[in-house]
């Protein structure tokens, strides 16, 4: 069995069920450069969690314990209800 990011204690899965984050080390913050008034440039800073796919797999892999498994499953089934309706 591969060790995937969907199945390690430090994945985050998004709303959306597909994809999620990895929340291994800290957010890493990004400039980012919009246009200004007068031709000037604006510098915002953004910081997020690198994102990543459940079957995406790396070297730090750790295996969610039973209840992150148990709330994963829960919300999952939640999801399915409100979409059955």
């Amino acid at each position: 069995m591969r060790d995937r990011c969907g199945d390690c204690r430090f994945y985050q899965v998004n709303t959306n069920l597909t994809s999620g984050q990895c929340r291994r080390n800290p957010p890493a913050t990004f400039m980012v450069p919009s246009p200004g008034p007068g031709g000037s440039v604006n510098i915002n800073f953004l910081s997020s969690w690198p994102g990543c796919k459940s079957d995406d797999g790396c070297g730090e892999f750790s295996p969610k314990s039973l209840s992150q498994r148990i709330v994963e499953v829960e919300a999952k089934a939640e999801v399915a209800r409100k979409e059955a309706e």
